[in-house]
């Protein structure tokens, strides 16, 4: 008999997820091939947390790099639309410069119940830096280390 509830709760709720890593866009935290284990019971999401989020029709893991209300130094070098530059003395002079060079540069701050995700293996991960922040409700697991 518990068995029996334990698999109605599991088939209800779906308090966990098994799932494995397409991609190397999470390299070398994650491993392609590798199986992770997701928790949909812990929904506070914070900087550095990897999730599973639903973008586009498909499931993609991230890692949460800027959380709403952060303001991030960005500009749009033709790849990406959103490509977080190191910080900065003077903003408004460094922006003006790269403005005056042909460079989008902006400051951008995430909106509230957003969060910016970045691929640990940047250079091969498509995410915010192309689409920009996620909503919250479109998270729906984090991956338990």
């Amino acid at each position: 008999i518990i068995f029996i509830v334990l698999s109605i709760i599991y088939l209800v709720y779906r308090p966990f997820f098994i799932t494995k890593i397409v991609g190397v866009s999470m390299d070398p935290s994650l491993k392609e091939g590798q199986l992770v284990l997701a928790s949909t019971l812990d929904k506070n999401y914070t900087i550095g947390d990897v999730v599973l989020v639903n973008y586009d029709g498909e499931v993609i893991i991230k890692r949460i790099a800027y959380v709403p209300g952060q303001k991030i130094l960005c500009a749009d070098l033709g790849v990406r639309q959103f490509t977080p530059l190191p910080p900065m003395k003077d903003v408004k002079r460094q922006l003006d410069n790269l403005n005056s060079h042909g460079v989008h540069a902006f400051v951008y701050e995430i909106p509230e119940n957003t969060v910016f995700i970045i691929g640990d293996n940047e250079s091969y991960s498509e995410d915010s830096r192309n689409f920009g922040p996620v909503k919250y409700k479109d998270i729906f697991a984090k991956v338990v280390e």
